[in-house]
């Protein structure tokens, strides 16, 4: 029976000293951040001296020409379609970045013809995307998923990297007729 509480001692300082181990080699603290030293909640230390994310030099990535295609055709402007090919139209954008980071960006709009609207994100720009359009033969954008009222429409489109730093801002206009 000795012997049985001898191994049970053993097993439990064994034990007691691979926690506290781990506990020192992850970091844990008692302050529920897993050793997070800044003031919010994140469990990642985002605001750590060392912390090298590649955006304290970051530049910003630039739209460099619209696009407009009416289904696989691209018009020239002025361009005038009519209502029932509205929902085949989509605006598109050239573009580049030189850091590389606008996959995980952001895409936002807004419309300033016929009625004025807030910047609308329309989501995170794809992990596909690339560096350019000239490294990618890619132009991104967006197409229009319902008929449009005839009326003349303007906007604005503008995207984000993963460091939050804006492109240029790009306009685009077309003419929505009833035939």
């Amino acid at each position: 029976m000795k012997e049985l509480v001898k191994k049970f001692w053993v097993l439990g300082i064994v034990l007691l000293l691979a926690f506290g181990l781990s506990m020192f080699a992850c970091g844990g603290g008692g302050d529920g951040n897993g050793g997070d030293d800044d003031s919010d909640d994140d469990i990642i230390d985002d605001d750590s001296a060392d912390d090298d994310s590649g955006c304290d030099s970051n530049h910003a990535p630039a739209l460099l020409s619209v696009y407009y295609i009416l289904g696989s055709d691209q018009l020239t402007p002025p361009v005038s379609i009519s209502s029932a090919d509205s929902a085949n139209f989509g605006i598109y954008f050239e573009y580049a970045d030189e850091d590389c980071n606008i996959p995980g960006g952001h895409f936002y709009n807004k419309q300033t013809l016929p009625e004025e609207s807030d910047w609308e994100d329309l989501g995170v720009l794809p992990e596909d995307l690339g560096c350019s359009t000239a490294d990618s033969g890619y132009i991104y954008g967006f197409t229009f998923s319902a008929a449009l009222d005839p009326a003349d429409y303007a906007g604005q489109s503008k995207w984000t990297d993963i460091c939050g730093t804006e492109s240029n801002i790009m306009d685009w206009e077309f003419t929505v007729t009833a035939k």
